[in-house]
């Protein structure tokens, strides 16, 4: 299996979906696809739990991203594309892709992930759905033994700082927290000037590799 020459294709289309799903068990992805099927089977049905971008770093990334909540682009069964990717139809996802670039950020460095792992529908993030993304944040860094950055995108992701932080002492890593603001449609809107401060931000990451 090998990536499409132009391997930041947007998922808007099917047969880019489907060709991303093919790449789902190369060497650098597989655990964690496995990963998330073992969150689908352990969630309610009513909760979707999206793929891993096979054409970012996968195991191999020293940034991970962490963003909020997966939002409606990820939903595969309601037209989304079933991954948490940069390449998804959607204004957020096009912010990242634009900032990632402008960070001078290489994508093999990189991995793409939420604080809550799943998307049931609601915007709105309760509590409990930070308490159990925290226990599979915990997972998911045993996993990626690579990654000596984390950059916590948004107030919900920048408030589970400490818990991180404890994360870190109990399976003896050391990382690199960076807060930035979310480079969604809502933070342009309301505030223009840290939007645009957020590629500055981003291109911190250089300093820990």
């Amino acid at each position: 299996m090998v990536f499409r020459k132009n391997y930041m294709q947007k998922l808007d289309n099917q047969d880019e979906i489907n060709h991303r799903n093919s790449l789902t068990e190369l060497p650098h992805i597989k655990d964690l696809s496995a990963f998330v099927r073992r969150i689908r089977n352990e969630l309610p049905a009513n909760y979707l739990v999206p793929n891993f971008d096979p054409c970012d770093g996968g195991i191999n990334a020293k940034i991970l991203f962490l963003f909020e909540k997966p939002g409606p682009m990820t939903d595969s069964k309601n037209g989304g594309s079933g991954f948490i990717s940069r390449d998804n139809n959607d204004r957020t996802a096009e912010a990242t892709k634009d900032f990632l670039k402008m960070a001078g950020l290489e994508r093999a460095d990189t991995v793409l992930w939420n604080l809550i792992p799943m998307w049931n529908g609601i915007i709105k993030i309760k509590n409990n759905e930070i308490d159990v993304g925290i226990g599979y944040l915990k997972e998911l860094l045993e996993i990626l033994k690579n990654v000596k950055v984390i950059v916590l995108v948004g107030r919900k992701s920048q408030s589970a700082k400490n818990r991180i932080k404890t994360i870190a002492i109990k399976i003896d890593r050391e990382f690199n927290l960076i807060e930035s603001y979310h480079p969604s449609p809502k933070v342009r809107s309301t505030n223009i000037k840290l939007w645009n401060s957020i590629p500055d931000e981003w291109s911190k990451c250089k300093n820990y590799l």
